[in-house]
């Protein structure tokens, strides 16, 4: 594992670590695979993409791993793409990235932004709210959800009928939700998370501008909701979650329900707390890496093969 466990990224990325754990903790009681447990080799490149560099060409060259997890977040990811084709190691990262036809070893199962988007623009339709409004910040996820409602809102037959930008580190953004509560909009996409989300609801609230506002997947967390404060009643605020955040609520014919209530009961003993979406998409990734190690071996083109599949 290549993951940044101090600096500015260490906290979404202890969290997928800890997801990872938990998971590997699961299948080494199980047995591990074929009778002989997991052991990550774990190293911190410290929120430096220089510094996961070195180190994933340390876990292929010299630890000669058969798999690697992590980086952790574009920002260390994207830097990084031409270090793991040189490493020719099967890497499962954790980050909203867009793919070309050379990153033939890395994967994710992070949904890219445009794909968020697609669903959030889809249910928009779907609910007859046709007057779209965007804010998004001024970072390359920011750029990239900025063009893509856009795109896909024309395609849709929607009205985009306000478009707005705010810096992440900005700490007022009512003057961009007047001028988008001045447009009429149906609904309004967000494509962020963390403090610049929960600034953005908390500034609609203040301007009343009661519309449907949808922040991206990173915002379905404990802490986000905690940022936000209640919400004043339904349809106000939606994002992307996944199902262990509700595992108690599903019915008893779902299929992961009794895996995710295990999941869940060995992650709050280990942690003290309760798994969310970082932790749950960490446990997906961590199956399908020792599911390819338990199918075809510890070989780094059959293992990329199977991901592949």
């Amino acid at each position: 594992m290549v993951f940044s466990l101090s600096g500015g990224f260490s906290g979404p990325c202890g969290a997928i670590k800890r997801g990872i754990d938990t998971q590997l903790e699961i299948f080494n009681q199980q047995g591990g695979v074929n009778g002989r447990p997991v052991e990550p080799i774990v190293y911190d490149d410290q929120s430096k993409p220089d510094e996961a560099s070195l180190l994933l060409k340390k876990l292929a060259q010299q630890d000669k791993v058969p798999v690697i997890l992590g980086p952790c977040l574009a920002a260390m990811i994207v830097p990084n793409k031409a270090a793991i084709q040189e490493t020719k190691t099967p890497t499962m990262a954790f980050g909203a990235i867009t793919f070309i036809k050379d990153d033939q070893y890395l994967f994710t199962l992070v949904q890219p932004v445009e794909m968020g988007l697609d669903f959030y623009l889809d249910y928009s339709k779907k609910k007859g709210w046709n007057r779209v409004a965007a804010i998004h910040p001024t970072d390359d996820l920011g750029d990239r959800a900025h063009a893509y409602v856009k795109k896909k809102s024309q395609e849709l037959g929607m009205q985009l009928v306000a478009e707005e930008r705010y810096g992440i580190k900005d700490t007022d953004v009512t003057p961009q939700l007047s001028k988008i509560k001045a447009a009429n909009p149906q609904t309004i996409m967000n494509w962020a998370s963390g403090d610049p989300a929960a600034l953005v609801y908390k500034n609609a609230r203040q301007v009343a501008l009661d519309v449907p506002l949808w922040p991206s997947s990173a915002a379905s967390t404990i802490t986000f909701f905690k940022l936000t404060g209640e919400v004043p009643r339904k349809g106000l605020l939606y994002t992307l979650g996944g199902r262990l955040q509700v595992v108690d609520r599903l019915p008893d014919s779902d299929p992961i329900k009794k895996e995710a209530q295990d999941y869940t009961r060995v992650f709050q003993a280990k942690f003290n707390a309760a798994p969310e979406w970082t932790e749950a998409l960490a446990a997906d990734s961590a199956r399908m890496v020792v599911d390819a190690l338990k199918a075809v071996g510890p070989d780094r083109e059959k293992i990329k093969g199977y991901l592949e599949n």
